[in-house]
């Protein structure tokens, strides 16, 4: 998947509180099929590899339900390498009598559909990148049924489910905003992503290498951060595809009176809605 390797600047991971561990893994492993990386009392780490992890998971039970009106994560995406590893997840979901929906993007075939906690999933399979449509430097996406017959037909639906693809990657994040221009301004202009499509006022998609996006981010939810005291995102890492490129984003941010903050050996800054952004590099 080279818009997640060498050059390109890309979202590699993502870290969740929950409500209840061992049924927020039952929910990862179990149905999507992910695997343990590392466990510890109040934390696990998936991964789909065994060697890269995507997903971290935070226990903390006196946290309370995030509101859906506020800032924050609306989606973690996952991207499969294919349109039968799509269909396969598919299937074992209507298995565990999952709800589901979808969207034929142009650029993409996705389903949602929500964690225990109420965090929002997609997980897609992106369409050759010779037939994506570009015009005028914004590639094209839509919102069009999606073809569940084609895709299952795909599918050998007689063999056991065995878990996600080892290929599979996070590949990208959607995020509610408070302002789209003001988001966008810091995640381009400081942190080195291009706009590469739109949906009026109301959306904006981000990406680098001419992917269809590797960041999304929307204002149809409310403008006020969540409390610090719910279930929500506790951050997201950006990996840069060498010490120079990262190097060249901290001393723009430094620049910019953006403050550069520490936790554990890991730089992380704030973005406009307080959401934490970790660096890492190739």
């Amino acid at each position: 998947m080279p818009f997640h390797q060498t050059a390109a600047t890309f979202v590699q991971d993502i870290c969740l509180y929950v409500h209840d561990l061992d049924r927020s893994i039952t929910f990862y492993c179990d149905v999507l099929g992910f695997r343990i990386f590392k466990q510890s009392a109040k934390k696990v780490e998936l991964t789909a590899d065994g060697k890269h992890v995507l997903i971290t998971l935070l226990e903390d039970k006196d946290r309370k339900k995030r509101s859906m009106s506020s800032t924050g994560l609306y989606h973690v995406a996952f991207l499969v390498p294919t349109r039968e590893a799509l269909g396969r997840i598919i299937v074992q979901l209507i298995k565990n009598n999952h709800e589901v929906a979808s969207a034929d993007h142009l650029v993409s075939e996705a389903i949602y559909i929500d964690d225990p906690d109420g965090h929002g999933i997609e997980i897609y399979r992106d369409r050759d990148p010779s037939t994506w449509e570009w015009i005028d430097g914004l590639v094209k996406m839509t919102v069009e049924p999606l073809d569940f017959e084609g895709i299952l037909n795909e599918v050998d639906q007689t063999q056991m489910f065995e878990g996600v693809e080892p290929e599979t990657t996070l590949g990208h994040i959607h995020l509610h905003v408070r302002d789209l221009k003001e988001s966008g301004a810091f995640y381009t202009k400081l942190l080195g992503f291009d706009v590469v499509s739109t949906l009026g006022h109301q959306a904006l998609f981000l990406a680098t290498e001419n992917y269809h996006h590797h960041i999304g981010m929307n204002t149809w939810s409310g403008k006020m951060p969540p409390a610090p005291d719910t279930i929500q995102m506790e951050g997201f890492s950006i990996r840069y595809p060498s010490e120079e490129a990262l190097e060249r984003v901290l001393d723009q941010l430094e620049k910019s009176n953006v403050e550069i903050q520490s936790s554990v050996g890991r730089l992380y800054v704030e973005d406009p809605q307080g959401m934490k952004i970790y660096f890492k590099v190739m």
